[in-house]
């Protein structure tokens, strides 16, 4: 667990590919381009057309989206993260009382 910690986060996305139901759960809401553009400070907000504006790969060719597709994204993604916790929280209740002897 300490080396999946040590490792940067794009590559800890990959171990979704061993569990499909969780990639295609997971795989809506995470836009690597995006993320990395945030991450590097590569993005910006245009007002003039209300648009954010950002670099692939840093330096690339520039990619826009509109604001309210990026709070869509943002929605989607904090979504999939609760249900994530969510569904964490039921495994742990569930392994403390597998064990539990009930009278």
């Amino acid at each position: 667990m300490a080396e999946f910690h040590r490792k940067s986060n794009a590559p800890k996305v990959a171990y979704l590919s061993d569990l499909p139901w969780l990639e295609a759960w997971l795989a809506p809401a995470l836009d690597s381009k995006l993320r990395n553009a945030i991450g590097h400070n590569s993005s910006h907000y245009n007002p003039r057309t209300g648009t954010i504006d950002y670099r692939l790969d840093g330096t690339g060719s520039v990619r826009s989206i509109s604001y309210g597709d990026f709070l869509f994204g943002i929605l989607r993604l904090v979504r999939s993260a609760l249900q994530m916790a969510h569904l964490i929280k039921q495994l742990y209740v569930f392994d403390h009382f597998r064990d539990v002897d009930v009278p």
